[in-house]
Parts: C-alpha cells; structure tokens; sequence
C-alpha cells in the first residue's frame, strides 16, 4: 500500500510537470486512485509496482533535464536512463509505457521545451540504459534468447478465455475510461493526443503480447499514466461545465466519488487471482487431519508453493512445478531447472522418479 501511494505521489510530480496546473495534476492523481487496478495492485508484491516506481523517476527526471542547465541536465539524463534500466530489469514489458511517453515527447513536446534538449536528453537516456542493461544481463549470465522465447511463449500460448481478457481491459480502468473519454473534448487538443499517442504505444504491445494468453489487468499497469491523464481532462471538462450551469460541485464530487469507490469495489472482486488462500488452507487441514505427517506436493511455485511455505513452515512441502513433457528448449530448461534447485534447495524436486520415490515413503 505504502508502495502505491509513492506511486500516487511520484505521479502527481510528473503531471504537474506535463499540465504546469496543479489542479489538474490533482485530478489526474484522483484518477490513478480511483483505477481498480491500484488497490489491486496495492495488496501484492509483483514486480509491476517497482517497475511503475522506477518508471515514474525516470520520467520525472527527463522532465526536470530539459528545464536544467546544460551540466546539470546532462546529469539528470544520465539518472533518469539508470531508473530506465532498473525498470527494464524489474519487468522488460515496462518500457511499453516509456517508449510511449519518449516517442510522444519527441513528437508533440509541451509547451516550454525545446526540441533540440528533449532529443538530446532522450537519447543519452536511451544511451544510457543500453549499456547499463546489457552489462547487468551479461554480468547474471542471462541469455538474451531467453529472454525472448519468454514472450514468444506468451504470444504463442492457447487462449485461456477472451471473456477473462475483455474483463481483465474493463477492470484495469473501470470508471477511468469513463472520464477519459470525456477528457478527448477537452480544448487542450495538444494534450489530448500527446496522451493518446502515448496511451496507444503503452497499451497495444502488452495487449498484442498477452491476447493468445490472457489479458490480466496488471499486465497493462504501463498505459495507467495516459490513462488517467486523459481523465483529468475529464474531470476539468466537467467541473468546468457544472460550474457554467451553477450547479453544486461539492455535492456532484461527493456522489461521484462514492459511486466510484462502489464500482471500484465490484470491480476489484471480479479481477483474476492467482490463489484462492482460504481453499487452499482449508484443503492443507484436511490433510493433516487424516495424516499428520504427510508431505505435501506442490506443482505451482509462482504462488501456491510460496504462500504455503511461508505460512505454514512447519509443514513438509515440497515444489515440484516442473514440465512432464516439456516444450522448452533443453539449454532453457536446463538453466530454468538448475535456478529452481538454487532457489529451493531440496524442496524443489523436478524428476518424476523422485516424487515417486517420496509418494512411497509418505
């Protein structure tokens, strides 16, 4: 929670830097709060959240060079690829929203900054975490090529439900598109479509990518920041028009938020989990009832092995999430093996023989 709500702050940073209005700045971090993806979000550990974190500062930073001093904007460039990089190296598909944010910088900077100092900085950020994330990838021993047959994987794999994913794009914004949507009559049309070129960049790779799989609403935490920009053109749109008919703003937030907080609410319980916990403790019980000593197999480690392991540390639980007939290529298996066996010790076993052998001794 504390995580998402330096997020909230950091954004407002950088929205004030891009609208130079503190008012819509406010409007625009009201609106990350009220996507459902954020309190979502806010009650995980996923490497969305420090991705988003080291994002934002890398944004922030960028910003601030192109009003610096030559020396000093110079330097800021430098720190802002650094972040770049820790964002690439938290979750690569987080650049989504950076490459979108650079492309609409360069294309339709705001008002106040100069072309030949946004290029500049753009590309010593660029420079800069090039040579950063390529040296720490070498340095870890990490195969480019694996990185890649990951999000083949994801492009290539059987469709789990397109009703999951259209509700996955629906509750990753839920009354934010509502706003945003009303944010494209602003009369601010500079900053409407540098925030809908920026949007659509973020949006349609992680969207391309997840499609065959699943549109899970974290996957698209990189297009949050166009998003509820645009809203807070909406919101501004609409204030401004309640304050043209004199009508009650402070009544008309008042619903608003409320019957957002409701919907948000609703939205949230729909999202996809990972781990039904009190199932899963439910079942551990049952087991234990009827054999005290009994160990437990676990054949998902992403969660399930995780959670049971730390709350249950008393328990005999084994991982053994592991491919029968697996479709990975040998060196990557093998490598993907040996990082599970670094990582668990002997409770991670990945030969069929020796679940058999542990089976037999209960």
């Amino acid at each position: 929670v504390l995580v998402m709500l330096c997020a909230v702050l950091l954004a407002y940073v950088l929205y004030v830097q891009l609208f130079c209005s503190r008012k819509i700045a406010l409007f625009a971090a009201v609106c990350v709060l009220l996507a459902p993806v954020v309190p979502y979000l806010s009650g995980k550990l996923l490497a969305e959240i420090s991705s988003l974190l080291f994002v934002l500062a890398a944004m922030i930073l960028v910003m601030s060079a192109n009003k610096a001093v030559s020396a000093k904007g110079v330097l800021l460039a430098i720190s802002s690829g650094l972040f770049l990089a820790m964002a690439g190296l938290a979750r690569l598909d987080s650049l989504f929203g950076p490459i979108g944010f650079f492309t609409a910088l360069a294309i339709m900077p705001p008002a106040g900054y100069k072309r030949s100092e946004l290029y500049r900085n753009i590309l010593i950020v660029l420079a800069v975490f090039i040579m950063v994330y390529l040296s720490v990838l070498k340095a870890a021993g990490v195969r480019f090529e694996a990185i890649y047959d990951y999000f083949l994987a994801f492009v290539g794999a059987g469709q789990k439900s397109v009703l999951m994913s259209l509700m996955g794009i629906a509750t990753f914004g839920g009354v934010v598109y509502i706003l945003a949507f009303t944010g494209l009559f602003s009369k601010q049309s500079r900053m409407v479509r540098f925030f809908l070129l920026w949007f659509a960049i973020s949006i349609l790779p992680a969207l391309l990518i997840t499609w065959n799989y699943m549109v899970e609403p974290r996957y698209l935490i990189q297009s949050l920041l166009p998003l509820c920009a645009l809203g807070a053109l909406g919101i501004d749109n609409i204030m401004n028009y309640l304050s043209a008919k004199s009508r009650n703003i402070a009544v008309a937030s008042f619903i608003f938020v409320i019957a957002a907080t409701g919907l948000n609410y609703l939205l949230v319980r729909l999202k996809p989990y990972e781990l039904d916990r009190p199932a899963m403790l439910g079942a551990i019980a049952a087991i234990k009832e009827s054999e005290p000593n009994a160990s437990i197999l676990v054949p998902w480690s992403y969660t399930d092995y995780n959670f049971l392991n730390l709350v249950l540390p008393d328990t005999k639980i084994f991982n053994v999430n592991s491919h029968v007939e697996s479709s990975l290529d040998k060196a990557v298996e093998t490598e993907w093996r040996a990082r599970f066996q670094g990582w668990y010790g002997e409770q991670y076993i990945a030969e069929q023989e020796k679940v058999n052998e542990l089976l037999k001794s209960g």
